[in-house]
């Protein structure tokens, strides 16, 4: 349980990126609100489940959290330049 600290930072990210891809569904803006509603999914999901891994395995979260950060990063620029 060395990594409690990453999995439950997983899991706030998770829940900050559907509460923000709900609020930009509302306002109308549909692409960055299915990107957001999607990787906070993959937050939360990833956090949940690392709890259930062996301990010699731990380093998955940090590296998945990682990976999905420069995705979301990525997307997001991505689809700033294709909107201006």
């Amino acid at each position: 349980m060395n990594n409690i600290f990453y999995n439950v930072v997983s899991i706030v990210i998770g829940v900050i990126l559907i509460s923000f891809g709900i609020v930009q569904i509302v306002k109308h803006i549909i692409g960055v609100g299915i990107i957001s509603l999607i990787h906070g999914v993959l937050f939360l999901g990833v956090g949940i489940s690392c709890f259930f891994l062996p301990e010699k395995y731990q380093f998955i979260t940090i590296l998945s959290m990682l990976a999905l950060a420069i995705t979301m990063i990525l997307t997001l620029l991505l689809t700033k330049k294709n909107k201006s």
